[in-house]
């Protein structure tokens, strides 16, 4: 009954009733799936058939086992000073090429509750315990974290700290900025700091004289109010590999995002396929585009 209740309102393009009908099918007899092919209802097999995976929007956590084990402690004790609620910034970017996702860390300060002096009034009770200087505090070493990749969706991170060069400073991180400023492929990094000038990181992964990863770089420029088509997608295709990228405008504290792409290659040299989906929806695609650059690409 439920079988050709769902059946009939597909029929009628009553699409939802359709769907809710065909999970009430399936919960009384999996042997529906059947019938449904043998139906010839071709939409409705492949709904019923998907219908016991896990729904769009569930997520898995995969931290334990992936390397990355920092704990970020806002110190809640109750009191809301500033270093409580200031926290850093973070980036994922391909910091050496390889196309993968790394992660960048600005931890901004060491605050433990339990041992930080009071600030503040402490004489006029708890209430003026509000305002703790960040400069009162020791800076708090960034960290970063390579992408080793895995497989059966485990993946896994390793610190690389010590090896980037990253090293304890007077700065207290609060934004991160991916940013090729150096227009040479690989991505460099601005750390901006509370009460320090920022801190312009150069990835030295691409220099003269030395091999680096290959790469494409990608501008767009889009129409009307949005020049910097803010909330393109953009995809690149190389031996046999998909990237995928979105032009963003922000994503971490008091900074403003490059909005070209890059896509770190590894060592693939050859040309590569673009496909750009532009704000509007539209889309343009681009073959045979040679590497080692930046493409500017204007909205159709």
């Amino acid at each position: 009954m439920a079988l050709t209740r769902a059946l009939e309102e597909r029929a009628f393009g009553r699409y939802e009733r359709a769907r809710q009908a065909l999970d009430e099918a399936l919960r009384l007899d999996p042997a529906n799936v059947a019938a449904l092919r043998e139906s010839g209802d071709r939409v409705g097999a492949e709904a019923a058939v998907a219908a016991p995976t896990a729904p769009p929007g569930r997520y898995a956590s995969r931290r334990v086992g992936s390397g990355i084990d920092f704990v970020l402690d806002h110190g809640g004790g109750g009191r809301k000073h500033v270093p409580e609620i200031n926290l850093g910034g973070v980036a994922l970017f391909d910091h050496d090429g390889d196309t993968d996702l790394d992660l960048y860390v600005a931890t901004h300060l060491v605050y433990d509750p339990a041992t930080a002096k009071p600030c503040g009034e402490p004489e006029k009770g708890e209430d003026h315990l509000l305002y703790c200087k960040p400069e009162e505090f020791p800076a708090a070493r960034d960290r970063v974290f390579r992408n080793d990749g895995g497989r059966d969706s485990a993946i896994r991170f390793s610190e690389i700290t010590d090896a980037c060069g990253i090293h304890a400073g007077a700065g207290r991180g609060l934004a991160v900025v991916p940013s090729d400023y150096d227009d040479d492929g690989d991505i460099d990094l601005v750390v901006v700091h509370r009460s320090e000038p920022p801190e312009l990181l150069e990835n030295l992964a691409i220099r003269p004289g030395v091999t680096g990863p290959a790469w494409i770089g990608v501008d767009l420029r889009g129409k009307g109010g949005n020049s910097r088509a803010i909330g393109a997608r953009v995809e690149c295709l190389a031996a046999g590999r998909r990237q995928v990228e979105e032009v963003r405008g922000t994503g971490s504290y008091a900074a403003w995002n490059d909005t070209r792409i890059v896509f770190g290659l590894g060592d693939h040299r050859g040309p590569v396929t673009l496909r750009v989906r532009w704000p509007d929806g539209r889309t343009s695609d681009h073959a045979d585009v040679a590497t080692g650059r930046y493409l500017l690409l204007s909205a159709p």
